[in-house]
């Protein structure tokens, strides 16, 4: 109930719980956990590039390989965070991108890790969201350009 008190700002009465400012302080941190985790990613992203320079030297391919793909998915997880901390917006598109590639790359290089059941239901969503992506994709692409 202390929050509910109001409080005087030069003559005017204002209500410290008020929707407002509610609204206001809760997109504020939200948009600061954004900057966190996108500051977050490029370290990570920082420490992949060391391993893919290291990786190849050992001439451990496969690792090279798989690293670099994974930075491309670190890359656009990057745009989407940084587009949201810019326009307070999340592109369908690029979601649909990023989860179509991270799946493939986790399919292709971590098959073995997984059941084969559940290397079929991520094929298969893999698939949907491919054919949602190719079906919608000038629909997305004239949204995200608005």
């Amino acid at each position: 109930m202390k929050m509910l008190k109001k409080l005087s700002v030069q003559g005017k009465k204002k209500v410290l719980a008020s929707p407002e400012y509610t609204m206001r302080i809760s997109s504020q941190l939200f948009s600061l956990l954004v900057l966190v985790m996108a500051v977050g990613i490029m370290i990570y992203a920082g420490s992949k590039v060391y391993l893919i320079y290291k990786e190849f030297f050992a001439l451990n391919f496969r690792n090279i390989l798989y690293d670099a793909v994974f930075l491309i998915v670190l890359v656009k997880a990057f745009q989407i965070l940084l587009r949201y901390y810019q326009k307070q917006y999340v592109s369908i598109k690029q979601i649909l991108e990023i989860a179509i590639v991270a799946l493939v790359v986790s399919m292709t290089f971590a098959f073995e890790t997984r059941d084969v059941w559940m290397n079929v239901v991520l094929g298969v969503f893999t698939l949907g969201n491919l054919v949602v992506y190719l079906i919608f994709y000038d629909k997305l692409a004239d949204i995200e350009n608005k």
